[in-house]
């Protein structure tokens, strides 16, 4: 499980999202700051940016999960 304030720290860390979070870019549509955190607002409800540190163990826990795949052939 990552926290909010680990996720925040990662994605001030990823050198991809580095401007963004820290202001040196504006941030533009679709993107936007939620509660601290940047994310992905073209869907409902937004979406976090998953910084590239976390990438990996998300996927593995959105993929993982019992309830995701497909059922039958």
């Amino acid at each position: 499980m990552v926290t909010k304030n680990q996720l925040v720290k990662a994605q001030l860390e990823d050198p991809s999202l580095h401007d963004m979070m820290t202001g040196t870019k504006m941030i533009k549509y679709p993107y936007q700051m939620k509660d601290g955190i940047l994310c992905y607002v073209k869907y409902h409800p937004p979406v976090l940016v998953i910084p590239l540190s976390y990438q990996d163990q998300f996927i593995k826990a959105i993929h993982d999960h019992p309830m995701s795949g497909h059922f039958g052939s």
